[in-house]
């Protein structure tokens, strides 16, 4: 505190509106337009697929493909992605839901597996490829959890005539 009872950390919000107000003001000073990124989920915004076959992951315990000896699988329930363009980049934001679900052969305990997204164009060029990992903790009585993934990739925009597709899906964690 200062000597006549006010905290110098008041002055702080009132000095910074008087500095942006030199700088708004009408004194001589010109702004400049900066392009803003648009949203959208067009033509131009690559479609979101599950990737044929990995939609979901069966895990045993040993080394068997007994259904009785499922520890647990792993599986993809939705996806969504939306855009944002500026200039000649574009922002896929894509969103992954899936869950866990234990076996017959269930234990608690942590389990893991491996979400890969890859952006892939015309002539299957891959123009981005992430891995993500997913990990969830397995408990009695339900033994199953949800997992989430949500990220931003920037991609060139893709020339005219040609679209991209996000490709997703589950693989050995």
């Amino acid at each position: 505190m200062s000597r006549n009872g006010s905290s110098p950390l008041l002055a702080v919000p009132f000095f910074a509106a008087l500095l942006l107000a030199g700088c708004v003001g009408g004194g001589g000073v010109e702004t400049v337009a900066v392009p803003e990124a648009r949203t959208y989920e067009g033509p131009a915004c690559p479609a979101i697929v599950v990737q044929s076959g990995a939609e979901a992951r069966t895990v045993y315990s040993g080394n068997t493909a007994d259904p009785s000896r499922i520890r647990y699988q792993a599986g993809i329930l939705a996806v969504s992605r939306t855009c944002s363009i500026l200039g000649d980049v574009v922002s896929v934001n894509i969103d992954v839901a899936g869950r866990f679900v234990g076996g017959p052969a269930a234990q608690a305990g942590t389990v893991r597996d491996t979400l890969r997204v890859a952006i892939v164009g015309d002539g299957g060029t891959v123009l981005s490829t992430r891995d993500y990992a997913l990990s969830g903790t397995l408990a009695a009585p339900l033994f199953g959890q949800d997992f989430h993934v949500t990220d931003s990739i920037v991609v060139p925009a893709a020339p005219v005539g040609v679209f991209y597709r996000v490709m997703v899906g589950i693989d050995q964690g």
